[in-house]
């Protein structure tokens, strides 16, 4: 009786164990998470390193890189990191168009043609 009672218990926390291991929730720290390895991923994938030497240069553990790697690859979790950055951390924004191409040391600007006001770049704080 006390042996079947512990047996169901272990099969029981392995079919827990099973439901759990690559179910991915949508919990703020997650998709962080998500996002931290997303951009390690791409950057590995852009840098053209080998995948040992791109986590010995940046102190990241190479098997949850893989483990990364492989579930971006398998398409099991989708996400853009860029949409987790901090609006600090995003690119300037141009407000409009130049009216006019920037002057060249090879060409000299014409005297009746107006330079283009500066407009100070700006960053968009919204989502």
């Amino acid at each position: 009786m006390r042996r079947e009672r512990a047996r169901e218990e272990r099969e029981k926390a392995l079919r827990k164990q099973k439901q759990r291991r690559f179910t991915v929730t949508s919990d703020v720290r997650n998709r962080a998470s998500q996002a931290f390895w997303a951009m390690h991923v791409e950057a590995l994938n852009w840098s053209g390193m080998e995948l040992r030497a791109y986590s010995a240069a940046m102190q990241l553990s190479p098997h949850s890189l893989r483990k990364w790697r492989d579930r971006l690859a398998a398409g099991e979790v989708t996400i853009d990191w860029r949409d987790h950055l901090h609006p600090s951390a995003r690119p300037a924004v141009s407000t409009g168009a130049r009216n006019s191409q920037p002057e060249s040391r090879l060409t000299a600007a014409e005297i009746g043609d107006p330079a283009a006001p500066k407009m100070p770049t700006r960053r968009f704080f919204s989502d």
